[in-house]
């Protein structure tokens, strides 16, 4: 890497053998402009000391004194007035980056990653992101599904739609949209061969489909280890997909989200709700402002309460 305060002291007409943080321009233009350390801290939102110090540690680098102190001014060595035009130089093309950038994270255009669940994805996500698409074509999205967990804080993601217990992950930003309650389901088949329950409890001697892996550790599982005296479990899947499949087979009585169960020809077997999970937006601090990442998050928000509730 070529050393930049080498160029720009030849640029200057200075000599330098160090190299230094091109932070310290900053610094230097602001003295210059002002006049005096104290008015450039105040521009700069810092210290007096700190100006003096920075403006030290780049006329030390740059090996020529830069300002000269005149009754409380500063004034402007030949050195410091041989770098001035270069340092402003350098300050515009800062500033035409930051504008760029700027302006680039704001259109309405791009790709936009969204990691999630298989489940929640064929459910009912992948529908409800056909009107964000009407209404933003110039926005490309990505569903990636799966089990893991997709880290965002290494940019696998822009963003992630998770179900469970409250990530907590580093410096991701975390927000609840929505909560969906568990019930217990069957197929009427499989309830007709199995019309009632045994002594020992809601699930003695019934068939269960249960969950492997991850999925072992949902809340709808919880109860069913604390509830199933007497119950089998004839099958173990980690994929809530199969698990519904598996009981409209006929396989035996499971515990789905409402969003899952409903309308599926599975029937409630009990009215009541045996457990509660919530949904949380999740995505990285440096994105949360971008806009396309902001009209998706605005989108999802609205669309998740709208089929789960708040």
């Amino acid at each position: 890497m070529p050393n930049i305060a080498t160029g720009i002291c030849k640029d200057a007409g200075v000599s330098s053998s160090a190299s230094y943080d091109w932070n310290d321009l900053r610094y230097f233009l602001a003295c210059a402009r002002t006049g005096s350390l104290s008015k450039a801290g105040k521009s700069l939102k810092v210290d007096q000391t700190t100006v003096s110090r920075r403006l030290g540690t780049l006329e030390w680098a740059i090996g020529a004194r830069l300002f000269d102190r005149v009754s409380q001014h500063m004034v402007l060595t030949p050195a410091g007035e041989a770098l001035l035009e270069t340092a402003q130089q350098v300050e515009h093309g800062a500033l035409e980056i930051a504008r760029r950038a700027s302006g680039a994270d704001a259109r309405l255009e791009g790709v936009v990653r969204i990691a999630t669940s298989e489940t929640l994805s064929v459910s009912f996500l992948t529908r409800q992101l056909v009107s964000l698409h009407e209404a933003h074509p110039d926005i490309e999205l990505e569903l990636l599904t799966g089990t893991l967990s997709t880290n965002l804080l290494q940019r696998e993601a822009d963003l992630a739609l998770r179900v469970g217990p409250k990530p907590t992950q580093g410096s991701l930003v975390v927000k609840k949209i929505g909560s969906h309650d568990f019930h217990l389901y069957a197929s009427e088949a499989y309830l007709t061969r199995h019309p009632a329950t045994g002594p020992g409890g809601p699930l003695d001697g019934h068939d269960v489909v249960g969950f492997a892996d991850e999925l072992s550790e949902i809340p709808a599982m919880k109860w069913i280890e604390q509830n199933g005296k007497g119950a089998r479990v004839v099958l173990r899947t980690n994929s809530l997909l199969s698990a519904a499949e598996a009981s409209l087979g006929g396989w035996g009585l499971v515990p789905l989200p409402t969003f899952l169960g409903e309308g599926r020809g599975l029937v409630r077997v009990m009215d009541e709700p045996i457990a509660n999970a919530q949904f949380w937006l999740v995505v990285h601090p440096d994105l949360q402002h971008v806009g396309r990442i902001r009209v998706v998050i605005e989108h999802l928000t609205a669309a998740m309460k709208s089929v789960v509730g708040g």
